[in-house]
């Protein structure tokens, strides 16, 4: 008898997982619509799960092209464009992750650049065809205007 009573609890519980988690996507889904919408963007032009890729792999990978695997000893000096900390952050860019979320970040400081980095890559993916870790460091370094440009010469 008991361990009947131990089967019907641990499905109960794995039960409740499973509805819960759903939940949880389900108000996930709901979220991007909306900002979809609020945006202007059509939600068939960008789904933030088509790629396999993780924001840690992305974010990692700006880092390795941008510091040299992170012995750049130049990266912690003013490059000639104003660029600044390990990201190679320039004022442009704080300026732009302000415009977007209100969020200034800290160029020496990799928690706080990686976290503006991440909103304005979520602000503009969804404006391009980026899918792979290459093309989102390209649109990363170039800009959105550039990274078109960048594109179509590749075509």
């Amino acid at each position: 008898m008991k361990d009947k009573t131990i089967k019907i609890a641990v499905c109960a519980v794995i039960l409740l997982a499973i509805t819960g988690m759903s939940f949880v996507i389900s108000r996930h889904c709901q979220r991007h619509k909306s900002e979809y919408q609020q945006n202007g963007i059509n939600r068939s032009q960008y789904n933030p799960h088509k790629t396999n890729i993780t924001w840690g792999e992305i974010l990692n990978y700006i880092w390795m092209r941008e510091s040299y695997y992170g012995r750049d000893p130049k990266c912690k000096l003013i490059g000639k464009h104003g660029e600044r900390g390990e990201y190679q952050i320039t004022p442009i860019f704080i300026e732009d992750v302000k415009r977007i979320s209100g969020y200034t970040i800290n160029p020496y400081d990799n928690q706080s650049c990686r976290k503006g980095i991440k909103i304005w890559l979520k602000h503009y993916i969804p404006l391009t065809d980026a899918r792979t870790k290459e093309e989102i460091y390209e649109l990363y370094r170039r800009g959105l205007t550039g990274y078109k440009r960048w594109r179509e010469r590749r075509k």
